[in-house]
């Protein structure tokens, strides 16, 4: 076979690609495949790193584009959990009001047992007669139970008022916690 001869440096810097190639004074044949071998591993490789450099652009631009949508989301996603908990708390104020107008009506009906009741309480304290011991016996033993009556009957009715003093001030507590962050909302909003 023949001696290779060295590449010429002028056209080999000129060329994007390495590439092999004879002299043609030296022997008159190119070896053709290894010219297109080279070729086809600049190109190959030329590909993969064009690749590479497209993954990692498209790679940075998702991560960029994430993180400022969670910026600007921040602060939307903040209002709607004080939204949230503005109507978390009006829920449970609603139902507070509704277990205090069901107390309420439990007062009242409760208040007129307790004027009937200890109407009958005082007039039976005031009818006992002495000419008849039996009967005063009689007379004082329904006084008892009626007097028993009356004290459950209000203690009833001051257990009630007292859990409907309650309720008013846990409303009231749950209105200014409302107040307060429907202001936040709003500041927010503007």
């Amino acid at each position: 076979m023949g001696r290779r001869a060295e590449p010429v440096p002028a056209e080999s810097s000129r060329l994007p690609y390495p590439q092999r190639d004879f002299d043609y004074t030296t022997e008159k044949i190119v070896d053709k495949s290894l010219l297109i071998h080279d070729k086809y591993v600049y190109l190959q490789h030329n590909f993969k790193q064009t690749l590479n450099m497209k993954r990692l652009l498209l790679m940075g631009i998702m991560i960029l584009s994430v993180l400022t949508g969670f910026s600007q989301n921040t602060a939307i996603v903040n209002n709607l959990k004080e939204q949230q908990k503005v109507l978390d708390l009006t829920a449970k104020l609603n139902k507070l009001q509704l277990d205090y107008e069901k107390e309420k009506a439990n007062y009242n009906a409760i208040s007129e047992k307790a004027a009937s009741v200890n109407a009958d309480a005082n007039s039976a304290t005031t009818n006992f007669t002495a000419s008849d011991p039996s009967s005063t016996v009689k007379q004082a033993k329904d006084t008892v139970k009626k007097l028993e009556e009356t004290k459950a009957v209000n203690k009833k009715l001051a257990k009630s008022q007292k859990d409907m003093t309650k309720m008013e001030q846990k409303m009231a507590k749950l209105q200014s916690k409302i107040d307060k962050l429907n202001k936040k909302v709003q500041i927010i909003d503007k």
